[in-house]
C-alpha cells in the first residue's frame, strides 16, 4: 500500500501510475492511519509541520519511489530561474534523447522511463522529503529568501537545496555519462 499525503497534480500522477493507492489530505486526518508501517509520499506542498506528515513513518518523495527506474537524469534548482534552465537544457539536449518534467510539465512518476536523460525541475520542497533518489549531474541557481514559511528558516531551505549535492555520488558513475561542456568564450555548445 502506498499513502500519499496530497491530492495534487503529483499525487495523481501516483495514483494513476500505482496500484494500492490512497490520496488523503487534511480533511481527512481523522480517517488517517497513524501507526501504519505503509510508505507514505508526502507531496511537495505538504509541509513538514504538517499533522499527518508529523504522525507518519517510512516517509519518501515521488522522486524515491521511482529512484530504480529513472535514467541519466539532470536535476535543476534555485530560486528563480529553474524552469528557463530547464527548458535550455531540454532544447540543447533533445536530440541525445532528453525528456524533461518535475515541477515542470510531466510529473517523475509519468515520465518515460526509456527516455535517455530526464531534465528536472526541482524543488527544495521535494528535496526535503527524497532520502534515496539523487542525480547524476545537480545544476543549482542562486538562492535567496523564498519559502521561509514552509522551511521554517533560510537555514533550512538552503539544506534542501544543497541536499542532492551530499547524496551524489563522489566517483564518476559506472554506465557511459552524458559529458556537456559549455565554453563561455565562445558561447558555443559542444557535445561529446
Amino acid at each position: 500500500m502506498i499513502r500519499v499525503l496530497g491530492k495534487g497534480i503529483t499525487a495523481q500522477a501516483i495514483k494513476e501510475t500505482f496500484k494500492n493507492v490512497i490520496l488523503y489530505d487534511d480533511t481527512d486526518f481523522n480517517t488517517y492511519d497513524k501507526v501504519s508501517n505503509d510508505v507514505t509520499v508526502v507531496s511537495p506542498g505538504i509541509p513538514p509541520y504538517n499533522e499527518m506528515v508529523k504522525n507518519s513513518n517510512n516517509i519518501i518523495s515521488d522522486y524515491d519511489l521511482i529512484y530504480n527506474e529513472m535514467p541519466f537524469s539532470i536535476w535543476i534548482s534555485g530560486t528563480n530561474g529553474k524552469t528557463t534552465t530547464t527548458q535550455m537544457c531540454q532544447h540543447i539536449l533533445k536530440e541525445r534523447g532528453s525528456i524533461c518534467g518535475g515541477n515542470i510539465g510531466t510529473p517523475v512518476t509519468k515520465l518515460n522511463k526509456e527516455a535517455k536523460i530526464w531534465i528536472l525541475e526541482t524543488s527544495s520542497f521535494t528535496f526535503h522529503y527524497t532520502n534515496k533518489a539523487k542525480p547524476n549531474l545537480y545544476l543549482l541557481l542562486p538562492i535567496s529568501d523564498d519559502h521561509i514559511s514552509w522551511h521554517g528558516s533560510f537555514e533550512e531551505y538552503e539544506s534542501s537545496k544543497l541536499k542532492p549535492l551530499y547524496m551524489m555520488e563522489e566517483s564518476p558513475p559506472t554506465e557511459p555519462s552524458l559529458m556537456c561542456r559549455m565554453s563561455i568564450r565562445s558561447k558555443r555548445r559542444s557535445m561529446r
